[in-house]
């Protein structure tokens, strides 16, 4: 039989906040759970390297410009803060897309990369023309066809 894994320092600070609730609303005879739970937490924070404990990793810093090519490997979230600067994507989006097969990139070294090149053409595959504004006038009836058909609009036509 396995041992049962550390949990986790976020695991360990959410039962020290679901102990508190059980203090404040069952009594005092639950403290001893909490003191254990929150020296336990303390000991784990000790135990981490100072880095370990600081905020969460920055993000990889944006190559120069002049350095990337249409051709370049990049790591999702690095081609998506390229290709879209402004966040509009981002390299989550980039990777649910490769998932579905609509994005094409390459695994390299067990990461998953891609181009602006398969990025540009992604989004030329997804562009949809813009649709007419204009509206049509009532009444104006699309011109019969050959059969006598009305062309184009389908459903019903108004009755006479």
């Amino acid at each position: 039989m396995q041992p049962m894994p550390e949990p986790t320092i976020a695991e360990i600070e959410r039962e020290v906040v679901h102990m508190n609730y059980i203090v404040g609303r069952y009594g005092e005879r639950y403290r001893p759970i909490l003191d254990s739970l929150t020296g336990h937490l303390e000991v784990r924070q000790r135990q981490l390297s100072a880095p370990e404990r600081s905020m969460p990793k920055r993000p990889r810093p944006l190559p120069d410009r002049s350095e990337v090519t249409d051709d370049t490997p990049l790591h999702l979230d690095t081609a998506a803060r390229l290709a879209f600067p402004d966040g509009a994507l981002s390299g989550l989006a980039l990777r649910n897309a490769a998932a579905r097969g609509d994005l094409a990139y390459e695994r390299l070294g067990g990461r998953i990369v891609t181009t602006l090149r398969f990025i540009k053409e992604w989004r030329e595959r997804n562009r949809h023309p813009a649709r007419s504004t204009v509206a049509k006038p009532i009444g104006d009836e699309p011109e019969p066809d050959k059969d006598g058909k009305a062309k184009g609009g389908q459903g019903r036509r108004p009755k006479e």
